[in-house]
């Protein structure tokens, strides 16, 4: 985890390199969410996401919705750039956010070909899976 991840493109990719990984943890991910940062494609060019992965029942919560009934479809949300990063909310329907749920949702951020500014929803509406607890 680290919060002081570089906002310059080239020293992210330093860093990225450096680890070994596909994007690097911004704060301490919860089996909830994530907070990460990873490079990809937007309007043309390369930028620094920086990236709120959630799952629905997190969103939910965060909300301040209580109806678990409710059906949600899952979500990208692009906000505004800001220091040489660009905010993105994603919300999922899967009971935690993981190593394989994030990779997964990299490839997907990389190869949305249509990817604007603002929020968009898709898949069809489902109940939000139940969160397990960590380590079941």
């Amino acid at each position: 985890m680290n919060d002081a991840t570089p906002c310059n493109l080239a020293q992210f990719r330093r860093k990225l390199e450096h680890s070994g990984r596909d994007y690097l943890h911004v704060a301490q991910p919860q089996p909830g969410h994530a907070h990460i940062r990873f490079t990809g494609p937007f309007e043309g060019r390369t930028i620094l996401w920086d990236a709120t992965v959630m799952t629905l029942v997190h969103y939910r919560g965060l909300a301040g919705g209580t109806d678990t009934a409710q059906p949600r479809r899952q979500f990208i949300e692009v906000g505004p750039e800001q220091n040489q990063l660009r905010k993105l909310v994603i919300g999922l329907n899967v009971a935690q956010i993981d190593t394989p749920v994030l990779l997964k949702t990299i490839i997907m951020v990389r190869q949305y070909k249509r990817l604007h500014r603002g929020r968009h929803e898709y898949g069809d509406a489902c109940n939000a899976v139940a969160e397990q607890p960590h380590g079941a």
